[in-house]
């Protein structure tokens, strides 16, 4: 109840931008619905910005249509959340027993990204025009059997995950001159 009031008395002046650090934060769940039911609505009326800072990335996703992933204080990737859900690259997650490796440069030669993860694990993006029955296909050529198939999307969590994993450490800011002020900007 708090976190609506205080929402409410931020659009109260009628601001063009409006921040959010952690709305959902401390919420039972009935309340956390109301509060991102809230968001998107006041989003959808188009007549403000919002910027929400926070760590729970399914609030995120729900809710955002930009992304602005933060490592250390700087930007370590960006994503437009309504162009990944529009994308048409299908992601794959098989299960399997036997062929191991041989079965994933099969795959890779039909034009998959492909990747082994051990375990009988392999993950793939299917490229256009591809079928799964080609992917079945090359299993009984290589006699793998298929136990499991999952199809799926990268969520924003992949997409932190990657950001945070491809960013080396940022380094620590050069001192200031003599007689000089560092200055550190931010977001």
């Amino acid at each position: 109840q708090q976190q609506r009031v205080a929402l409410a008395r931020a659009l109260a002046p009628r601001p063009q931008l409006l921040l959010l650090d952690e709305p959902t934060n401390g919420l039972d769940p009935p309340a956390r619905r109301r509060m991102l039911d809230l968001i998107r609505e006041i989003r959808d009326r188009g007549d403000l910005h919002i910027i929400i800072s926070s760590h729970l990335l399914r609030d995120v996703e729900e809710c955002c249509d930009q992304v602005l992933i933060l490592k250390d204080g700087r930007i370590a990737d960006t994503c437009d959340l309504e162009e990944e859900r529009r994308a048409n690259r299908k992601f794959l997650e098989l299960e399997t027993k036997g062929g191991g490796e041989e079965f994933v440069l099969d795959i890779e030669r039909l034009g998959c990204q492909a990747a082994w993860s051990g375990n009988g694990r392999v993950k793939l993006v299917l490229p256009d025009g591809l079928e799964v029955r080609q992917i079945f296909r090359a299993a009984a050529e290589r006699n793998v059997q298929i136990r499991r198939l999952n199809f799926r999307r990268d969520s924003l969590e992949d997409i932190f995950l990657r950001a945070m994993e491809d960013q080396p450490p940022a380094a620590a800011p050069a001192p200031a001159a003599p007689g000089k002020e560092a200055v550190h900007g931010g977001l």
